[in-house]
Formats: C-alpha cells, structure tokens, sequence
C-alpha cells in the first residue's frame, strides 16, 4: 500500500499499483479504503480533485501551521463516498489529524541517544 501511494515520481508504476490492489481489495486481501487512498493520490498527483478526501497538505503560517484538505470532486457527497469504502467521515477523520498535528508541534524535540564508539 505505502508503495503505491508514495511512488509519486513513477506515474504509470503507481497506476499499475492501483490496479492491482484494487483488485486485491475485490479479493479481500486488501480494504476498499487501501484503494481510496491510492486513488486520491494518484488524482492529487494527475491534478485532479480527490474523490474521498484522504490528501492534505501542510500551510505553514505564522502560528505554526495548519492543515488543509485538498481539492475534493463533490463535496457534499464526500462522506457518502467515504463511508462505501469504510472510511470515518470527514469530519471526525480531520479532527484527529488536526489534534495528532497540533501535538506533533508541542512535543519536545528529542536529541538522538549517542553512543559510544566500539
């Protein structure tokens, strides 16, 4: 999975893994929402709007930064999308990633543990 959403620089590498855990996901050997994620990466990258609104991007400003969805096909329909693929609705799912990031922001840095040379 991480595979096919990351091989963002191998266009038709990526669509040939989309295709194929679709059809994993058709076996059960992969989850629908596996396959929407995949999907609305490969949109994003095409510069198409996400069907599922599962890719966000980072804005930096000037009180650390906020999260923001990318474009979405019909957004009134988004959650009733996101559920036929299992997916929480949005709003719930946008919650959680607002919090994990404004946590991420105010943890403290933690320096790598040195150690000694054998």
């Amino acid at each position: 999975m991480a595979i096919a959403v990351h091989a963002d620089q191998e266009r038709q590498l990526q669509l040939r893994f989309l295709a194929a855990l679709r059809e994993a996901a058709q076996r059960g050997e992969a989850t629908p929402a596996q396959w929407a994620r995949a999907q609305d990466r490969l949109l994003v990258n095409s510069g198409q709007p996400q069907m599922y609104g599962t890719q966000w991007i980072y804005r930096p400003d000037g009180t650390g930064g906020r999260l923001e969805l990318l474009p979405v096909t019909e957004p009134d329909a988004l959650d009733q999308r996101r559920a036929q693929v299992g997916l929480a609705v949005h709003g719930e799912r946008a919650g959680l990633l607002r919090r994990r990031h404004l946590a991420s922001l105010s943890a403290p840095v933690v320096p790598p543990v040195e150690r000694p040379a054998a």
